[in-house]
């Protein structure tokens, strides 16, 4: 039994009115999307979707499912792909887009992006303790560390720091600088230039307190 992998969770993305349980076996959610969707075992719908499920893209190797947090470098584990441990992410995943055909603005090239940021957060971000806020509060700059976790939400919500610079920063940091932008035309400048996936930073409570409308 496993989980659907990256492949398969794209794939299953596609059908808007179906829930995938990602901690369920990829064959059984399968068969519960065919019956939902009412396809039968002998018919050519079947087969074409049971294709398309199971047989993801030669070149790309299995990569772990996202259920548990997977090594950033395990993502670039692609057939064909030298990844370069001390380039960008974004310059790794746009080569790697390109080394796989993922076009830009559709929905698998953001769907991948996506679950590159996903590995890369993984890697560098810890449980959501007080102890862990606020070694981030001094990670940011914050010269008074808050005494909760809720006060240290809301001196973050003050702070213009850009998510993909500080997650830069983190895997580099004698290299790249942490920005703390005071102007709010030169963040919105910057964040422009680098958008990180909202959904992603939805889904946790750290980067979550870093979304700023630009």
């Amino acid at each position: 039994m496993a989980p659907a992998s990256i492949h398969q969770q794209f794939w299953f993305s596609h059908f808007e009115d179906f829930e995938l349980r990602y901690n369920a076996d990829v064959v059984s959610e399968f068969q519960r999307l065919a019956t939902h969707r009412r396809w039968k075992e002998s018919s050519k719908t079947y087969r074409k979707h049971h294709r398309a499920c199971f047989e993801p893209p030669p070149s790309f190797i299995t990569v772990p499912p996202p259920t548990a947090p997977i090594s950033f470098n395990s993502f670039f584990n692609v057939v064909g792909f030298n990844y370069e441990p001390t380039a960008t992410v974004e310059a790794n995943f746009e080569r790697l887009a390109k080394n796989q055909g993922w076009k830009q603005h559709t929905d698998e090239y953001r769907f991948f992006r996506e679950q590159a940021y996903d590995s890369e957060f993984n890697e560098h971000f810890g449980d959501n303790k007080l102890a862990a806020w606020q070694e981030f509060c001094g990670e940011l700059g914050v010269t008074i560390i808050p005494s909760s976790i809720t006060q240290c939400k809301k001196t973050i919500q003050t702070m213009r720091v850009n998510i993909i610079n500080l997650l830069e920063h983190r895997r580099n940091p004698s290299a790249v600088p942490l920005l703390r932008f005071n102007n709010y035309k030169a963040f919105r400048k910057y964040t422009k230039k680098h958008i990180y996936p909202k959904a992603c930073a939805k889904k946790n409570e750290f980067l979550k307190t870093l979304l700023r409308r630009i």
